[in-house]
């Protein structure tokens, strides 16, 4: 694929990140998660918590926070997003696992690839740092996503929880690879 790159993540990327970020939750959760949560999002907002978060990250010393913030850009352009980091919750069989925490793209970017090469890059990076397994939390009422990672390999390992949206609480289930 001509011109695509993936990345760390910059300061300066946050408005772009933000809006992969807020469009990609409003038109992927759309019918699953409530319509006002999802009319409530701001790029704005988004925009200065990327912003904060880029900044403290490339502050912090990597071996003290090994979360890490990537970038998929194609034609120079970034269009999607990925986090990760040491696994969040540490039930038996997870320890030095590592997460994929988030993965958005723009709608646009979807369907082309970018997302695998960006999730693929996550994932390896995870991986080469020592952390294994490697968990992604998706919700379970989200058939694109979970094909999507099915066909990277992962596979239901029977974690559920719910996320708790105020109205309603929405069920997540998490995949493992390796």
């Amino acid at each position: 694929m001509t011109g695509l790159t993936v990345r760390a993540a910059r300061p300066e990327d946050a408005e772009a990140m933000a809006d992969a970020h807020v469009r990609g939750w409003q038109t992927t959760y759309r019918g699953l998660v409530p319509d006002a949560t999802l009319d409530g999002f701001s790029v704005e907002r988004r925009t200065a918590f990327w912003r904060d978060r880029l900044t403290a990250e490339r502050a912090t010393d990597p071996a003290e926070t090994p979360a890490r913030t990537w970038v998929v850009e194609e034609a120079g352009q970034v269009c999607g997003l990925a986090t990760t980091g040491p696994v969040r919750d540490l039930p038996e069989g997870l320890a030095g696992a590592g997460e994929v925490f988030a993965l958005y793209l723009t709608p646009e970017a979807r369907g082309r690839g970018l997302g695998r090469a960006l999730f693929g890059h996550a994932v390896d990076d995870l991986r080469a740092r020592g952390m294994t397994p490697v968990v992604v939390w998706v919700f379970e009422g989200n058939p694109v996503g979970r094909r999507f990672y099915e066909a990277a390999g992962f596979r239901v390992d029977g974690a559920r929880q719910p996320v708790d949206f105020g109205t309603v609480a929405i069920p997540e289930i998490r995949y493992r690879l390796g």
